[in-house]
């Protein structure tokens, strides 16, 4: 059962949304690492929390997983955070609304079956403007939102490799002739 299960990360669900318009954002390790430090400098590091729930599309299952930068309950309501580090401010904005998309994730996930009351906000830091990162958006979870970004980020990975597996295809039938 489990070996037709295909993992995903909630985190690469959005990111194959914004692809081209991220892609020079993770070039090395250093700036990961970096990335990384950012986050337990500010208390977005919640290593022991992670989310996860199987989802079905298209007649595959899908494991949907990741772990929310911060996630507390307030008043009656949860709150869920995400943080995300840009270096330019072009893609602040595209960074912003990646965290905040990714955070609608983690609460549609938290929520399978009940509808809780869940604020999710996103913060966007830029080391070399900042003193400290700086709310983006704060809504409400917009659970249907989630569910069509869940759809679209899979339906990017499902024709990647569809073609992948053309291009191995073509390939192979090179390497034969």
């Amino acid at each position: 059962m489990m070996s037709n299960v295909k993992y995903v990360g909630v985190s690469k669900l959005v990111h194959v949304l914004f692809a081209e318009r991220i892609n020079n954002i993770f070039v090395d390790y250093q700036k990961l690492k970096q990335g990384i430090w950012y986050h337990r400098k500010f208390g977005f590091d919640q290593q022991e929390i992670k989310c996860e729930c199987f989802y079905k599309y298209k007649g595959k299952i899908f494991l949907l997983r990741g772990k929310p930068d911060d996630i507390y309950v307030d008043k009656g309501k949860l709150i869920i955070s995400e943080l995300k580090t840009c270096r330019s401010e072009q893609l602040r904005d595209v960074m912003g609304l990646m965290g905040w998309l990714q955070a609608n994730i983690y609460a549609y996930i938290l929520s399978r079956g009940e509808k809780l009351e869940t604020i999710v906000n996103s913060y966007v830091y830029n080391p070399y403007k900042d003193d400290e990162p700086k709310l983006y958006l704060s809504k409400k979870a917009d659970y249907r939102l989630a569910d069509w970004t869940i759809r679209r980020g899979l339906d990017v990975i499902l024709q990647d490799e569809e073609n992948k597996e053309q291009v191995l295809k073509a390939i192979r039938k090179k390497l034969l002739k």
